[in-house]
């Protein structure tokens, strides 16, 4: 962990564990608060810089799948979304206190990376970059207000 803008680093051993973090991303309006998405285990939170987690799994299946990516809203950090493979997307609106799985249009999508991509009228938009099984070509997916744009 850097405290100092990366100059220098400690080792913090008290993440989630048993895993390898996929995704990191802070709460831009309260930098205590930390996400992290894992290979194993889901997301967990952290709201004291990292010092201690706790998992954050209510709404998602079971077994937990791999979280790839985890986006905050800048504008309301108690909405995020989740990038979970073949699973899909999930959103929260309560800082990641449960999850609604968001419709999605193929079921041959494994998403990979997740982007707020601003605002179109009044709506959030979100996008979304996925692989198309059986075939390893991109695809992207755009989301406005959870259906599709």
């Amino acid at each position: 962990m850097s405290t100092d803008s990366g100059a220098t680093w400690t080792q913090s051993n008290s993440g989630p564990p048993n895993t390898s973090i996929m995704a990191l991303p802070l709460d831009p309006r309260h930098p205590q608060t930390l996400y992290a998405g894992d290979n194993l285990n889901g997301l967990f939170q952290s709201t004291d810089g990292g010092t201690t987690w706790n998992a954050r799994n209510s709404g998602l299946p079971d077994p937990l799948p791999s979280v790839y990516r985890v986006v905050v809203d800048p504008t309301n950090t108690a909405v995020l979304y989740l990038a979970i493979g073949t699973t899909g997307i999930f959103k929260s609106d309560n800082a990641a206190g449960a999850w609604q799985k968001l419709p999605v249009t193929s079921s041959s999508c494994d998403f990979r990376a997740l982007a707020i991509a601003g605002r179109l009228g009044g709506s959030q938009r979100l996008a979304a970059g996925a692989r198309v099984r059986p075939a390893a070509s991109p695809s992207a997916v755009t989301y406005q207000a959870g259906r599709p744009a």
